[in-house]
């Protein structure tokens, strides 16, 4: 961080806990819930059928770049979804230790996907 965006070590190395942090939060946050079925008034009853939805395009500013992937990368794969990060064209290299931590923690290969470019070219496709 501090080379990608000038972030002083000190706040890097905070920022780099609290991504870890978000990880955690995620991971506890989905275990801890389930589908349910409520009887509401009346012959009904509502059903939460939790599924993912797919594939999540996930497009991150240049400021503070690795915890704020941290915060779109967890809810996104804690939900089962497969992603593909493009973080901002000027602050690219932390979002280049994403394939190592991922492959190191045993993600599947394809789940999780980037992609370099300008947001007006990559982004728009996103």
């Amino acid at each position: 961080e501090s080379f990608d965006s000038g972030l002083p070590i000190k706040q890097a190395l905070g920022q780099a806990r609290r991504a870890a942090e978000n990880f955690r939060f995620f991971a506890d946050l989905i275990v801890a819930q389930e589908d349910n079925a409520f009887k509401v008034p009346g012959r009904q009853i509502n059903y939460v059928n939790r599924k993912p939805i797919g594939v999540a395009g996930l497009i991150t500013p240049w400021n503070v770049p690795f915890m704020q992937e941290s915060w779109k990368l967890a809810p996104a794969l804690a939900t089962g979804n497969t992603v593909v990060l493009k973080p901002a064209s000027y602050t690219p290299l932390s979002a280049a230790l994403w394939p190592g931590i991922f492959e190191e923690a045993g993600l599947p290969a394809g789940v999780f996907n980037l992609v370099f470019g300008s947001g007006g070219v990559a982004g728009d496709y996103l």
